[in-house]
């Protein structure tokens, strides 16, 4: 604001060519001011706009029945964290197994993954083998699959997100093809996808002469893995739209083949997923 007070008061006896570069210098220093002040204005704005709280989209039960789907539409859902609330991993290691047996699993798998860090071939395909090894190696095809049955029938309805499970199911009756693409191994899924008529694409075990080896059949169903599978499953020119639910970093390969993607929040909110 300009200030009238500090401009020197003229008297009759000033002359007004003495007066006029003094206040000339004033008004210089106010309008400079006043400039500096409407640029700090639009600067705090701008500010403002850059970390103010942007609008989420949520995704709702309406939406997935508002957008329903064709046969054009396929549909994307990761399974741990997304169509559950809990690691089915780690669930059916206890279902199985239980207190005793994984203790001693433990103590074999100590030594897997000393071999595994000395080696420098640890990541999480080979943990996962490793674990896997520690518990079944050497049981039957058939006993694997009467474990995994049994745990999606009584252990798996438990931890399942209802509200999830239904927007899927919505997808299907619309006509969508719908995929579960995850890194939890096939003991499990399979009857999971078979009971939901979905297609599977998640990580398999490797058998010998109907003997599970203790090794997965491919890489571990994880990031890029997982895009390069779905685009060995499908041809992704044929979709006019593709959606896709994940809930952690492991889903965004999955997500940059999508034209809609979702994130699934540890409260259970889907978002918008904008990379």
């Amino acid at each position: 604001m300009l200030s009238i007070a500090k401009y020197p008061r003229w008297r009759a006896s000033d002359s007004f060519e003495g007066l006029r570069p003094q206040m000339f210098r004033y008004a210089q220093q106010d309008t400079f001011i006043l400039e500096f002040s409407i640029v700090k204005g639009y600067i705090l704005q701008g500010i403002k706009r850059l970390f103010a709280p942007q609008p989420i989209e949520i995704f709702t039960r309406q939406n997935a029945r508002r957008e329903g789907g064709s046969s054009k539409t396929l549909v994307l859902f990761d399974f741990d964290g997304t169509l559950t609330t809990d690691d089915s991993f780690i669930r059916f290691l206890w279902f199985t197994l239980g207190f005793t047996g994984l203790l001693k699993a433990t103590l074999a798998l100590f030594w897997r993954f000393i071999r595994l860090f000395i080696s420098g071939n640890f990541s999480a395909g080979a943990a996962k083998a490793a674990v896997l090894a520690s518990c079944f190696a050497g049981k039957s095809r058939a006993k694997m699959e009467t474990l995994g049955v049994e745990f999606c029938r009584s252990e798996l309805p438990r931890f399942l997100r209802p509200e999830v499970l239904e927007w899927l199911k919505v997808y299907k009756t619309e006509g969508a093809q719908v995929a579960l693409v995850s890194a939890s191994p096939d003991i499990w899924l399979r009857p999971f996808c078979e009971g939901e008529a979905l297609t599977m694409i998640c990580t398999e075990l490797a058998y010998s002469n109907g003997i599970f080896t203790g090794d997965l059949a491919a890489p571990n169903c994880k990031g890029e893995e997982k895009a390069r599978r779905i685009r060995a499953a499908f041809e992704l020119n044929d979709f006019e739209r593709i959606i896709a639910f994940g809930n952690s970093s492991g889903d965004y390969a999955m997500f940059s083949i999508a034209h809609e993607a979702w994130l699934c929040d540890r409260h259970g909110k889907f978002q918008r997923f904008h990379p």
